[in-house]
């Protein structure tokens, strides 16, 4: 018989052994009971970006993140340039902006570099002077290059 978990919606086939039993769910863990009667299946899909099991009227994927659109392709949401040029004056040298337009990895290297010119402005100031104008250069060229309508 098919069964779906009520907190993840995931659908298994169980035999009919399981009636009236708790068991637990391979996707959530969370434990729920088997009902005899009839359960209604939720149609489902893979989410195009990650691939996860995900319903099908879904606009937005519960595993990843984002948001689909009806052609079932990305449908991220613009990002603002105001918002993202305060957060890349004040707290460039962070990389704060690029976490706020989701851009993971120049974020973190950015916080890398940071430390690493707190480390050499005192241990050797020429290479903290470089990295400073690197990560000021680079901020720079993202303000320049920020497209709020591709984002």
């Amino acid at each position: 018989m098919k069964i779906s978990c009520p907190h993840c919606q995931q659908n298994y086939e169980v035999d009919e052994s399981y009636a009236g039993q708790n068991v637990q769910c391979q996707n959530c863990g969370n434990e729920f009971s088997v009902n005899a009667s009839p359960v209604v299946m939720l149609p489902t899909k893979k989410c195009p970006m990650c691939g996860e099991e995900i319903l099908a009227v879904a606009k937005k994927c519960k595993h990843c993140g984002e948001y689909l659109d009806s052609n079932e392709t990305s449908a991220k949401k613009p990002k603002d340039f105001g918002i993202y040029w305060r957060l890349a004056l004040f707290f460039g040298g962070l990389g704060i902006h690029n976490f706020y337009d989701e851009k993971v990895e120049p974020g973190i290297v950015k916080i890398i570099i940071t430390f690493g010119i707190i480390i050499f402005i005192n241990i050797n100031p020429p290479i903290g002077i470089v990295l400073i104008i690197v990560n000021m250069s680079w901020i720079i060229s993202e303000l320049l290059t920020f497209n709020e309508k591709t984002q």
